[in-house]
């Protein structure tokens, strides 16, 4: 058991991960008007999300072997103050070239999610490790969930401050951001302490951009076929995600009020989904049908979307509707795959695997809202809904024979049998 003293720390670590992924998905609401006010086209928007995933790509392992020289601490603490610089540009910005600017630099300090992870495996027992990590986990999702709600509710505040100071309405989301990374910050410094010592550093070499980590697809050969299904997912439904409120606003007029409390309809039910029934679900049917479940049941909802009317009242209908099948299907696939992963390896593989797979799933993100603003610019606003439900059925067809149990090879031993004893 972890001490109270490791225990604090977990709390503490994982209320600086709810405050950073909240003052992230506040903006989340805001950006697609809030860019298409400066010019931007939806090929643009579809860019500068993307812009932000691949920073994220970059980044992650940089941050996490920085860490591994200099300390988690130092390296937290940087990463939260330049989230908190992104969010004052982005309130301050008068500019589409300000406007990526913002997003590069947002998603530089957003990838501090490994150095996190890495403080929770520094201060807890193998034991007790993967309740730390769950804890960090629902923090960050929690952030997902109330941060688009709060940002659709403040797009409408007016703000006069002292000193002559006035934040128009649309911008006080992004100020109210950065000052909630500025508490993040002083939280941190002030009672997150060191929690890698000295003699456990390493010189590890810093690289930005390493290759040999996706080789790690064709050495899995047992996996590969998860992660082909974890990429063709995340791609389908980042292009649905970033593509949506700009379907919104042309079909419906969607603004920010809406659009938040859409997609905090939709954190909600992901939420529990996973966590109330996936559980009991996979206990009974098994992660690899939930896996295929789950993809299944995104299609419908990815096909509905564009047959939303133009009326309000009946369009925002078909939109809710929509919704449902996309985040029961989220709920179930998302922590059903990543369990398959996980227990598909060896022990001493998994944090390999799985971040591995989130460098797959970075690169998702890159591909999907570029591929979606692109077909939403030149083909139609709802293309890249049919698209993605397209994705979506090929990631369920490849997920099928993905999910069985590894085959016996031909030096007779069985691997299923392998997998079993791993799991007991």
């Amino acid at each position: 058991m972890p001490s109270d003293r490791h225990r604090a720390r977990l709390w503490i670590v994982a209320m600086t991960m709810f405050l950073d992924l909240l003052g992230f998905g506040i903006i989340i609401p805001l950006m697609p008007h809030f860019a298409r006010t400066f010019g931007a086209t939806p090929l643009a928007y579809g860019l500068l999300a993307a812009s932000y995933s691949l920073m994220q790509f970059l980044f992650v392992p940089v941050w996490g072997r920085l860490s591994d020289r200099v300390g988690r601490r130092p390296v937290l603490l940087i990463s939260i103050a330049g989230s908190v610089l992104s969010f004052l540009l982005l309130g301050a910005a008068g500019s589409l070239r300000m406007l990526f600017a913002a997003r590069v630099l947002s998603g530089v300090s957003a990838s501090n999610l490994s150095v996190a992870q890495a403080y929770v495996a520094d201060v807890t027992t193998p034991e007790e490790r993967a309740r730390g990590m769950g804890l960090i986990g629902a923090a960050f999702g929690l952030g997902f969930v109330v941060g688009p709600f709060v940002g659709g509710e403040l797009s409408q505040v007016d703000l006069a401050l002292p000193l002559g100071l006035h934040l128009h309405a649309g911008t006080v989301p992004f100020f109210f951001s950065a000052m909630l990374s500025t508490v993040n910050w002083g939280l941190a410094y002030a009672l997150l302490p060191e929690s890698l010592p000295p003699a456990d550093r390493t010189a590890a070499a810093i690289r930005f951009l390493d290759l040999k980590r996706l080789e790690g697809v064709f050495a899995h050969r047992e996996i590969s076929g998860l992660f082909a299904v974890s990429f063709l997912f995340t791609m389908a439904f980042s292009m649905m995600e970033q593509t949506l409120i700009l379907f919104g606003e042309d079909r419906l007029g969607m603004r920010g009020l809406d659009a938040g409390k859409l997609l905090g309809f939709v954190g909600v039910l992901i939420v529990v989904v996973q966590g109330g029934l996936v559980g009991r679900l996979a206990r009974r049917f098994g992660e690899g049908r939930l896996t295929v479940i789950g993809a299944v049941f995104m299609v419908p909802g990815l096909l509905l979307i564009p047959l939303a009317p133009a009326s309000r009242v009946a369009g925002y209908a078909v939109l809710y509707a929509a919704m449902v099948p996309l985040a029961l299907g989220n709920g179930l696939l998302h922590p059903s795959l990543h369990a398959l992963l996980s227990r598909r390896c060896k022990g001493d593989e998994q944090g390999g695997v799985l971040g591995l797979n989130q460098s797959l799933s970075s690169l998702a993100r890159v591909a999907g809202p570029t591929t979606g603003g692109l077909l939403f610019q030149t083909l139609g606003i709802g293309t890249p809904f049919l698209a993605a439900g397209a994705i979506m059925l090929t990631a369920a067809m490849v997920a099928i024979p993905a999910v069985r149990p590894p085959a016996r090879r031909t030096d007779g031993t069985d691997q299923g049998a392998k997998a079993r004893q791993r799991r007991s």
